[in-house]
């Protein structure tokens, strides 16, 4: 199931350039990978726990969990207690209600992650909601604790209808698992001692600056050369980006790269084949005859060749070049996608739209 995310100086593009060039692509990591923002002046406090009444019988408990700014827009994310009250509760009763999550299947190994739900409201439609929050109490919320899914809404009354939508959700899910054989997210009622507790001020969760993909916040050689606007998409499952597997390939890539700014950047396959936990076997396979056999050792190619595309353009949207063995890999994997195979179970409008695209990613990456 997809879960909903409601998610410069330039320099020559160059495949192996001289040290001038690759320290000036760490400069640009240093400048823009590490942004802080004093700016946030936040008008409630992270790790705080409210009720408010969204509709005359019911009242929902929320735990801030997060800040942060996008750009220039503040957001307050939220989680959800794991049931509604009729009367406004007493701290044991609001953590004895749990949070609402997401139980994760994590592949191959079999087993699952529990995440939380998060639902964000902007600072500008939070400043009208003010008055209608009741303070239950206060935990040193951890920056540990994670995320299987974020709800943009514009205000509290918004979650009226969550537990229905959850309740529908897992019913389809569970069809799905049955007529798949595959497992599948559902919604949980995550338990309080579940939650990450920060023990010390460093793994307490602060307001932060997010960098968004955007035209305007990649490197200036990226937003030249990817001028469509499906490039930026993060829900268009034909774009680099806006697939899971690309998304995640994006934003483990940026995280890795932030701390190995000075590491060969083909050294991240191996661990992100690691951290995925999933065979990349296959990647520098360009027979298409082969493709029912790499299929067959992994049913999951089809996201793993996803990720490679993605990486080249990640390294080109974040460093403004792209390596000879990023670049090696996505066409090889863009190449293989553009099989008929390789788009098996898709429409043939998808199809015709998909090789298109395609044909401009290997062009871009051809004439590099």
């Amino acid at each position: 199931m997809k879960l909903p995310v409601y998610i410069f100086i330039a320099v020559l593009i160059s495949c192996s350039g001289s040290d001038r060039k690759q320290n000036t692509t760490v400069d640009f990591i240093n400048e823009h990978m590490n942004d802080h923002d004093t700016s946030i002046h936040p008008v409630l406090e992270i790790g705080t726990y409210y009720v408010t009444k969204i509709n005359q019988d019911t009242i929902a408990g929320i735990l801030l969990g997060a800040i942060h700014k996008e750009e220039d827009s503040v957001y307050y994310s939220f989680v959800l207690s794991g049931r509604f009250f009729n009367t406004i509760p007493s701290e044991k009763e609001f953590r004895g209600a749990g949070l609402c999550g997401l139980e994760i299947p994590s592949y191959p190994a079999g087993n699952s992650i529990s995440s939380l739900c998060r639902y964000s409201i902007s600072e500008k439609n939070l400043t009208l909601e003010l008055n209608k929050l009741t303070k239950i109490g206060y935990i040193k919320f951890s920056k540990k604790n994670t995320y299987g899914s974020t709800r943009i809404i514009k205000n509290f009354n918004d979650l009226s209808g969550e537990f229905l939508s959850f309740e529908k959700s897992n019913v389809e899910t569970d069809k799905q698992i049955k007529l798949t054989g595959f497992p599948s997210s559902k919604y949980i009622v995550i338990n309080w001692n579940q939650l990450a507790i920060a023990s010390n001020q460093e793994d307490q969760a602060r307001p932060e600056v997010l960098w968004v993909l955007s035209a305007k916040t990649a490197h200036p050689t990226a937003s030249a050369l990817m001028k469509e606007e499906w490039w930026w998409s993060p829900a268009d499952d034909l774009s680099p980006f806006g697939n899971d597997d690309g998304a995640d390939a994006l934003y483990i890539y940026k995280d890795w790269r932030e701390n190995n700014k000075n590491t060969k950047s083909s050294l991240f396959i191996y661990y992100l084949q690691k951290r995925w936990n999933m065979s990349f076997s296959h990647i520098n396979n360009d027979s298409e005859t082969d493709l029912p056999k790499i299929e067959k050792e992994n049913t999951f190619y089809r996201n793993v060749d996803r990720a490679m595309m993605s990486l080249a353009f990640s390294q080109l949207v974040l460093e403004g070049k792209i390596s000879p063995e990023f670049k090696n890999l996505a066409i090889k994997a863009i190449r293989r996608t553009k099989t008929e195979f390789g788009m098996n179970g898709m429409t043939d409008e998808n199809k015709t739209e998909y090789r298109k695209r395609l044909d401009k990613m290997e062009s871009i990456l051809t004439g590099l």
